[in-house]
């Protein structure tokens, strides 16, 4: 019986296939200082050569290929007429594109880059876009591209295009024949009333402005883009395949790495010619009437233009032709802008930001990404298997020593605000010891006696140390000036979010580190710490939200300091496993010493 017990066929659970755990964590893409050229000044004196010999470049590539099209054996092509490179029309041109369609865009993506930090690591659209809804720099941006989109098409047809080209809009193909003109309109298409040299030029350039804000804000290119993004296209080819194509991978990354910026352009026209010209044929005539009811205000007497054929082969090489021609400039100063004037994009590993960035007090930059990681493993329960890989990957006491850094940095910057307070003690000081003798001055200049004013009592300079002889109270710590952002804000958040913020880290900080004075002390140098980086901008960054930098600050230590009581495997520490591991943060003079 048992033997046939035995002899039975086992039924075997289907075993489900795990989805391979991430112990790296995510990829982090910020940007560095990179002094190649360095100053701004450089900057603005290369992009204009470079902008002028672009508009030289294209007059002639334009001139020549018109010369080519008209060629034939009867008349013979003269290349007499291309203007030289000091001609009237390209100094024009230079002008307007370069101080008002290459600049603000220049200057947009600057204010972009000091004003954002992408603290949230959710890839949510909606809640993006919801973003955008209610922010400034959403319309700044859509107003910004629209109107340099505008200069600059408005360029390339007054311009850059010869006087053949210019008002009988002929390009390319089919020479001779007026583009989207009657023959017996001639005249009133070279007029300066509203025609379809005007509207062509505004519906094209307005459109191609408008999409690639949009484009700009939805996919993330003012922020610095961590954690970055990988395209979904990838995903479905691995999906396809059922398996990991190494070459593939390797191709794509290599795509990304060296060649993403042909690969944007592209994808930028392809998808606006795609997306313009659907609209030009499915809603073009829609829309005849309701154009023509418009327009009858204004009392413009030739309405046949608006009754022309929707799909041109010429309108298509115009329109392409035009958006290739403004896109280039755009490029051209994000790209000096991207990687020879400011910044380098480096791209680590969250676990290579976390170990090397918190003790990078010269780059504040990545010591907040830094703790921003620290935050985020602390507190989700999906980064377990990260914990424990920085354990098995790298050297036993590495929390320890995250610990401890951490101390360090909450100890300088404690010791900085300190000083920070010290000073405006002495400044205080001084401002009572003149106000006095002004005073005394004063009464002694009166009529009628010398009597002395009496002195008013000074208040003496206290000695202000984290020894804990003697420790601020906390309103001194908050009239700092580093809080005089907050304090300049508008009325609900002043006299709201302020002082609930200020009880919140009252509250919090009761049971950390038994010394709340210590910790306000800590966030409010933090934030310091982000606010000069601001202000010297030698990094790029913005400090974000106070309350948010507060938030991760205080949530990191508090998930430290529990992480430092319960530790994630049994060796702690290579040394004294049991006793390193219960006074990691809970002992500041121990860590110190």
């Amino acid at each position: 019986m048992s033997s046939s017990v035995g002899g039975m066929d086992q039924v075997k659970e289907p075993q489900v296939k795990q989805k391979p755990v991430d112990t790296h964590g995510r990829r982090y893409t910020y940007a560095i200082r990179k002094d190649l050229l360095g100053r701004q000044l450089n900057c603005l004196l290369v992009l204009g050569g470079l902008v002028y010999f672009l508009i030289f470049g294209f007059q002639i590539s334009v001139r020549v290929l018109g010369c080519w099209a008209h060629f034939t054996e009867e008349n013979a092509c003269d290349l007499s007429y291309i203007q030289p490179i000091y001609s009237i029309n390209t100094i024009y041109s230079f002008l307007w594109i370069y101080f008002f369609g290459v600049l603000p865009t220049l200057f947009l993506r600057k204010w972009y880059r000091n004003s954002s930090v992408k603290l949230t690591t959710e890839e949510n659209l909606w809640c993006d876009i919801r973003t955008h809804l209610i922010s400034t720099r959403t319309y700044a941006t859509i107003l910004t591209y629209v109107i340099t989109a505008m200069v600059i098409g408005w360029c390339y047809y007054k311009y850059l295009l010869p006087e053949s080209f210019n008002r009988s809009l002929k390009l390319f193909l089919r020479p001779g024949v007026d583009f989207r003109c009657h023959p017996f309109r001639r005249e009133s298409c070279k007029d300066d009333a509203l025609n379809e040299y005007t509207m062509i030029l505004a519906t094209n350039t307005i459109g191609f402005g408008l999409w690639y804000a949009l484009d700009y804000m939805i996919r993330k290119r003012f922020l610095l883009n961590f954690p970055s993004v990988q395209l979904d296209w990838k995903s479905l080819i691995e999906t396809l395949l059922q398996e990991r194509c190494e070459h593939l991978e390797r191709l794509y990354s290599f795509f990304l790495k060296n060649y993403s910026l042909p690969g944007d352009l592209l994808i930028v026209v392809a998808t606006f010619t795609f997306f313009y010209w659907s609209y030009q044929l499915l809603m073009w005539k829609s829309f005849y009437y309701l154009i023509l009811w418009v327009a009858r205000p204004f009392k413009i007497t030739t309405y046949d233009w608006l009754d022309v054929p929707v799909f041109s082969i010429q309108l298509i090489n115009r329109t392409v032709s035009c958006l290739l021609f403004i896109l280039t400039c755009w490029t051209l100063a994000h790209w000096l802008f991207e990687n020879y004037f400011t910044r380098k994009i480096i791209s680590n590993t969250s676990n290579e930001v976390l170990l090397n960035g918190l003790s990078a007090k010269d780059e504040p930059y990545i010591q907040s990404l830094a703790f921003l990681e620290l935050w985020h493993i602390a507190r989700d329960p999906e980064y377990i298997p990260r914990r424990t890989s920085i354990y098995q990957e790298y050297e036993k006491n590495t929390w320890a020593n995250i610990s401890r850094v951490c101390i360090e940095l909450i100890l300088d910057l404690g010791h900085a605000a300190n000083t920070q307070i010290q000073t405006q003690y002495k400044k205080n000081d001084q401002i009572r010891r003149w106000r006095a003798e002004l005073i005394r001055e004063q009464k002694e200049k009166q009529p009628g006696g010398k009597r002395r004013a009496t002195r008013p009592k000074l208040i003496p300079l206290k000695d202000i140390n984290t020894s804990g002889s003697y420790i601020p109270r906390d309103s001194e710590y908050w009239d700092l000036v580093w809080f005089e952002r907050l304090k300049m804000r508008g009325f609900g958040y002043r006299y709201i979010v302020f002082p609930l913020l200020n009880r919140t880290i009252e509250r919090r900080s009761i049971n950390l580190l038994k010394n709340k004075n210590m910790i306000v002390l800590a966030v409010e140098a933090l934030a310091s710490l982000t606010i000069d980086s601001l202000t010297l901008d030698q990094y790029g960054v913005v400090s974000p939200d106070i309350s948010r930098i507060f938030e991760c600050m205080l949530d990191c230590l508090i998930a430290l300091e529990e992480y430092a009581k319960k530790p994630p495997l049994y060796e702690w520490d290579s040394h004294t496993p049991s006793i390193a591991h219960s006074r990691v943060l809970a002992d500041v003079v121990g860590i110190t010493n």
